[in-house]
């Protein structure tokens, strides 16, 4: 059942890129509508896994697990969200990315 929802959600998109094509929609109205449109069908791809990929992704790597991060220039070290980190981007210190691996892990 859930699989022919993912399906049913594919096909509404390309149907409506097709209408929007025949009609003659300004490309910004087509831009919008085929976000939303993807927006939904991965709600629907998530629901359908039954987990959050980067929730998942921390569970299993142990560095990421820990939630903190290291420059290598300064040796700082601060406390992340690394499921965040993953989302948005990592920090940056004395103008580099900060990394997960610790000073003895290098």
């Amino acid at each position: 059942m859930k699989n022919g929802k993912i399906t049913l959600a594919a096909s509404n998109i390309i149907v409506m890129v097709i209408r929007l094509w025949i009609t003659g929609s300004s490309l910004e109205s087509a831009k919008r509508s085929m976000k939303i449109g993807l927006e939904l069908l991965m709600c629907d791809i998530k629901e359908m896994m039954g987990f959050d990929l980067y929730k998942n992704i921390v569970k299993e790597v142990p560095k990421l697990a820990r939630n903190r991060v290291w420059c290598h220039e300064c040796g700082r070290s601060i406390q992340v969200n690394s499921e965040a980190c993953l989302r948005h981007g990592w920090p940056e210190c004395c103008g580099i990315t900060m990394s997960i691996d610790s000073p003895e892990e290098r």
